[in-house]
């Protein structure tokens, strides 16, 4: 069975919130919300998982176990289940997908059309330099003349593009590749995400995004009494794909278990940024420390939101300069020779 899309983990939470909210059992709720479903075998996966809960196993492991929910689903429901909050939980995570599900969108609109318009351009720029360039140095040789200057200078430059270029064609063409499929294709881009979380996934926007969902599951366990070792260790699997946040939250429950106070286990940790622990700290000197944790997750997923948004939002003007830059390029390169050879016939 395929993993789902963003868009239809967002539409399964959404349904399984109302429905657990109305007072359903959780299995009741499963098939409820599988009669509603016009996919065959996600229908058949979901009457599955009903009777998985009906049997007694845990929300979370019954949707791990249908390999069409990514971790981060499995975890956040499971920190849910140990603290009592599963609507809850299915609310955030209709939120997070939902967010998700946008930014993708973005990142569409962004990528495919000056990834179309450099196909275009590499396409042209291999017809001039097989076919225009020489040209111009036949009709020259004809005329038993050179260019210099300027207009020689390009001529020269179209000369060595031509000898050199298809060796530049080959890496463009496998990043204009993945781009593209990147663009278009769902599973593919959920692939290249999982390896950039392997490797440095803790990093800029994507640090924005563990923080906020750290932060949910701090909120869970705050509002639930669960201890907060225990409460650290399910944030620690919630960030199972992304190493580097998952050893934060090790470490900061190590912090914890040697005696630490969780306001300075926080930033030894660096679970969450500075402003956002003087704002817990203000809470729980109230005795609000769950209510405020979880305006500061609902804060944080926002900030990272906006982030990627100003991030994609600049891809496509700098990607069309790239190209207008380009293309100002090969016509001087092409109007130049001309012009001469004209002076010249003239």
């Amino acid at each position: 069975m395929r993993q789902l899309t963003n868009q239809e983990i967002s539409s399964f939470c959404e349904r399984m919130e109302w429905l657990i909210h109305s007072g359903v059992g959780v299995g009741e709720a499963f098939r409820l919300t599988a009669e509603d479903e016009t996919d065959s075998a996600l229908k058949a996966v979901l009457l599955q998982a009903a009777e998985r809960v009906d049997n007694g196993t845990f929300v979370s492991e019954t949707l791990k176990g249908t390999g069409c929910f990514p971790g981060h689903v499995c975890g956040v429901l499971a920190a849910g289940e140990k603290t009592g909050r599963l609507e809850e939980s299915f609310r955030a995570l209709k939120i997070y997908y939902e967010g998700k599900e946008q930014t993708d969108r973005r990142i569409k609109r962004a990528l495919f059309q000056p990834i179309f318009l450099l196909l275009l351009l590499m396409v042209v720029l291999g017809i001039l330099l097989v076919y225009v360039i020489p040209t111009f140095q036949s009709v020259y040789a004809s005329l038993g003349g050179s260019m210099t200057g300027v207009a020689g200078g390009l001529l020269q430059v179209g000369l060595w593009l031509r000898r050199w270029i298809w060796i530049g064609y080959i890496p463009v063409g496998v990043v204009l590749l993945t781009a593209l499929l990147v663009s278009i294709n769902a599973s593919f881009r959920e692939k290249v995400v999982g390896l950039v979380n392997k490797w440095s996934g803790d990093r800029g926007i994507m640090r924005k995004e563990n923080d906020a969902a750290i932060a949910q599951v701090l909120a869970m366990g705050l509002g639930s009494g669960l201890p907060l070792e225990d409460t650290m260790a399910l944030a620690a699997e919630v960030m199972t794909d992304v190493p580097r946040a998952k050893k934060r939250c090790l470490l900061c429950k190590e912090a914890l278990v040697g005696g630490i106070p969780l306001l300075d286990a926080l930033k030894q940790s660096e679970i969450l940024p500075q402003s956002a622990c003087r704002l817990l700290s203000i809470g729980m000197q109230g005795g609000n420390g769950d209510v405020v944790m979880r305006e500061i997750a609902a804060k944080l997923s926002e900030e990272a939101e906006e982030a990627l948004a100003n991030k994609v939002d600049r891809v496509e003007p700098a990607l069309v300069l790239t190209v207008s830059i380009l293309v100002g390029a090969i016509l001087l390169m092409v109007m130049l020779p001309l012009m001469n050879i004209m002076e010249t016939i003239g």
